[in-house]
C-alpha cells in the first residue's frame, strides 16, 4: 500500500504538469514578469525584461523606481529602464529552418516567405544567422546584417530529409549563441517552427535543458517556438506541449501555427523579442568569477508586486593584481628615493672630496653586475574538458602565458589522440587578458561552436572547440 502511494505523487504530480503546459500551449502569453535574458560585465548587468497586464498586452512607461533588483538576495542599484527600440542595440537571430518532410512544400513556402519578410525588417544593428535541421544540422549562413544574402541562403533550402532532429538543433544553438564576436549583439534569440518530434538525435528533452539551458552555469537565451504539426492528435500534443515547454524555461514564447498565416506568427514572435525593456543595474560588490549568480528583480505596479529570476554569469575585466594597484606608488617612491640618495651622495662628497686610486676601482669599472630581477609573465589558467572523443570526460588544465598549441605532436601543449587532427592543429594566443584561437593551417579544419573558423577568433568561458572527432569545452580563468 505505502508503494503504491509512492508511485501515485508522481503519477499526480505528472498529470498537473501536462495539464499546465497543455492549457499554456494554445495560450498566446502570459501575464507577469518575465526576464527573457540577462548579461554581466561587471559592474554592469543588464537585463532584457518583459512585463505584460491581464489582457496579454505589453506594460510600457516604466519607471526605474518601480524596479528593486538583487542577486544572491544582495540588493543592487537599478540605474535606468528604457524601452529596447531606444536602447541603440541590436539582435543577433538564430533561426533554425526544418528541412524534413514533416513540412509540406506548401508550408516550407509560407515559412519562407515569413522569413524573408523579417529579413527585411531588421534593423542595421541586427544580425542574422541561418541553421537547418533534419537528419544533420548544418550551417546555411553565419551571423550577418546582408539582407540579400541571407534571403539568398534561405532560398537554398527545401523539405527533404525524412528524420527531424530537433533536441541537437537546439543544443547547437544554444551553444552558438554564446559567441562573443565583435560586433555581435548581446541580445540573442532562437526562431524556430517544427512540430517538436525528435527523430534520432540520442538526446531527450531533459538532455537539452540540462546541458544548454540555465540551471546555474550559463546566462539564458531565449527560445521563440512556432509549433505546426500533422501528427496524430494524441502524438501532437505531447511533442507542442515539449517544444512549448523549451519555450517556457529559456524565457521565450511559443505560439501554435494553425489558427493564423505564419507570416501573423512570425511577425508577433518578432513584436515579442523587440517590445522588451532594457533595464541597466550596477553590483559595485560583485567581482567576476565565471559563475552563475540568481538574479532577481521585482517591479512595483501599484502596489501589485511581479518578481521573476535568472541566472547570470559574473563577466567583467580581471580584478586588478597587487602590482597594478600599487605599482605606480611603489614606482614613484623608487624614483624619489633614488633622488634623494643622489643629492645627500653629492652633498657628502663636495665635503669629503675622495680621490679615487687605482687601488680602489669603482665596481662599475670591474664589469662586475648584481642579480637582475625579472618579473614573471602574466599566465592565464585555461581549462578544457574533452565532452566527445576518445577521450571523452577527461580535463586538462594549461597556464598560457602567450600561446598553446594543440595537436597530436609531442612538442604541444596539449596533445590529443585523434588520428583526424594535424601533428599542429591549432592554437590559444593570450593578448590582452584575452583568448583567441586560430587554426594552425590543419587538413581538416577547426570549428568553434560548430563553426569552422577561417581567421582568429575570440574565447569565452563555455564555447566549445571542435577538432577531427574531438570537442572541447573551455572555461577561462583569472590571471595569475
Amino acid at each position: 500500500m505505502e508503494n503504491g502511494r509512492r508511485m501515485m505523487v508522481p503519477m499526480i504530480v505528472a498529470g498537473m504538469l501536462a495539464a499546465m503546459f497543455c492549457q499554456a500551449g494554445t495560450a498566446a502569453e502570459q501575464e507577469g514578469l518575465n526576464i527573457s535574458q540577462a548579461h554581466s560585465w561587471l559592474p554592469r548587468i543588464t537585463a532584457y525584461v518583459d512585463l505584460l497586464d491581464s489582457n496579454g498586452e505589453p506594460v510600457t512607461n516604466l519607471k526605474a523606481n518601480q524596479f528593486s533588483a538583487s542577486v544572491q538576495e544582495r540588493p543592487i542599484k537599478v540605474v535606468q529602464v528604457q524601452p529596447f527600440e531606444e536602447s541603440g542595440e541590436g539582435v543577433a537571430y538564430i533561426f533554425l529552418v526544418d528541412v524534413s518532410k514533416s513540412i509540406s512544400d506548401s508550408q516550407f513556402e509560407e515559412m519562407r516567405k515569413a522569413i524573408n519578410a523579417w529579413i527585411e525588417g531588421m534593423s542595421p544593428l541586427d544580425r542574422m544567422a541561418i541553421y537547418s535541421f533534419g537528419e544533420e544540422y548544418k550551417p546555411v549562413i553565419d551571423f550577418t546584417a546582408d539582407q540579400q544574402d541571407l534571403k539568398n541562403a534561405l532560398a537554398t533550402l527545401r523539405p527533404t530529409d525524412r528524420r527531424t532532429l530537433i533536441h541537437l538543433a537546439l543544443e547547437r544553438a544554444l551553444e552558438l549563441s554564446k559567441r562573443s564576436d565583435k560586433g555581435l549583439p548581446a541580445r540573442r534569440a532562437i526562431v524556430v517552427l517544427t512540430d517538436g518530434k525528435d527523430e534520432g538525435s540520442g538526446l531527450t528533452a531533459e538532455d537539452v535543458i540540462r546541458r544548454s539551458i540555465p540551471s546555474g552555469t550559463q546566462p539564458a537565451i531565449p527560445i521563440y517556438a512556432i509549433g505546426y504539426s500533422r501528427l496524430p492528435a494524441k502524438e501532437k500534443q505531447i511533442y507542442l506541449d515539449e517544444l512549448h515547454r523549451f519555450a517556457v524555461v529559456s524565457g521565450g514564447l511559443f505560439q501554435e501555427a494553425e489558427a493564423r498565416p505564419l507570416a501573423e506568427t512570425y511577425g508577433q514572435m518578432n513584436r515579442a523579442i523587440r517590445r522588451v525593456s532594457v533595464l541597466h543595474m550596477e553590483c559595485d560588490g560583485c567581482r567576476p568569477d565565471l559563475q552563475s549568480h540568481a538574479l532577481q528583480i521585482s517591479v512595483n505596479l501599484g502596489g501589485m508586486i511581479q518578481n521573476s529570476t535568472v541566472g547570470v554569469i559574473f563577466l567583467g575585466p580581471p580584478p586588478p593584481s597587487w602590482w597594478s594597484k600599487w605599482g605606480m606608488f611603489v614606482i614613484g617612491g623608487s624614483i624619489l628615493l633614488v633622488i634623494v640618495v643622489g643629492v645627500l651622495a653629492i652633498a657628502r662628497r663636495e665635503q669629503s672630496k675622495p680621490v679615487l686610486t687605482v687601488d680602489s676601482p669603482s665596481p662599475w669599472l670591474s664589469g662586475t653586475t648584481g642579480p637582475v630581477e625579472t618579473q614573471p609573465t602574466p599566465k592565464l589558467k585555461v581549462k578544457l574538458d574533452v565532452v566527445k572523443g576518445r577521450d571523452a570526460g577527461s580535463v586538462h588544465e594549461i597556464g598560457l602565458y602567450e600561446r598553446a598549441s594543440i595537436g597530436r605532436n609531442k612538442d604541444c601543449e596539449l596533445v590529443i589522440a585523434d588520428g583526424d587532427i594535424s601533428s599542429r592543429q591549432c592554437e590559444l594566443i593570450l593578448e590582452d587578458g584575452r583568448v583567441f584561437l586560430r587554426d594552425a593551417g590543419s587538413t581538416n579544419g577547426t570549428m568553434l561552436n560548430g563553426v569552422r573558423i577561417s581567421a582568429r577568433e575570440r574565447l569565452e568561458t563555455g564555447d566549445t572547440i571542435g577538432l577531427g572527432h574531438t570537442e572541447l569545452r573551455i572555461t577561462i580563468g583569472q590571471v595569475q
